[in-house]
């Protein structure tokens, strides 16, 4: 079986807009995770956020292309999409209040909370809470 990496917004964000300057870096890693045959894992929220922030940051346009080359990556088998349900929502609470001293968004949360109810210990991130929470972030400095 593949080994299972969770994507981040950050990661799919660099990605997609090419002006962003940690692009080329995400680029590289992403050819590396699909070249070594990982299966992509993220969540709803983390793909509204990302559709949000490409909108905001590189137009409409861009976003929409996003959308699609995101849709056929699923059909295709290369990106599981998993909703965050009652349970994971529940949990992402419990960290949210219970982090006081981080500055988690929820949808971090969602994010932390979803990977670990899935076994997932590794993620495609520039985000340094993901290490904080204990995750192997790729890709490494």
């Amino acid at each position: 079986m593949s080994r299972r990496v969770f994507v981040d917004t950050g990661a799919w964000i660099a990605v997609a807009v090419k002006v962003d300057s940690l692009h080329r870096r995400a680029a590289l890693a992403m050819k590396k995770l699909i070249s070594s045959r990982h299966l992509l894992v993220t969540s709803d929220f983390v793909l509204s956020e990302t559709l949000t922030r490409i909108r905001y940051d590189a137009g409409h346009p861009s976003a929409i292309s996003f959308l699609h080359t995101f849709d056929d990556a699923v059909m295709g088998g290369g990106i599981t999409l998993v909703r965050i349900d009652d349970t994971i929502f529940t949990e992402s609470r419990r960290i949210f209040e219970g982090y006081a001293d981080q500055d988690f968004s929820f949808v971090d949360c969602t994010s932390f909370a979803l990977a670990k109810s899935l076994g997932i210990d590794t993620a495609f991130a520039f985000d340094h809470h993901f290490s904080t929470m204990g995750f192997t972030v790729l890709p490494q400095a």
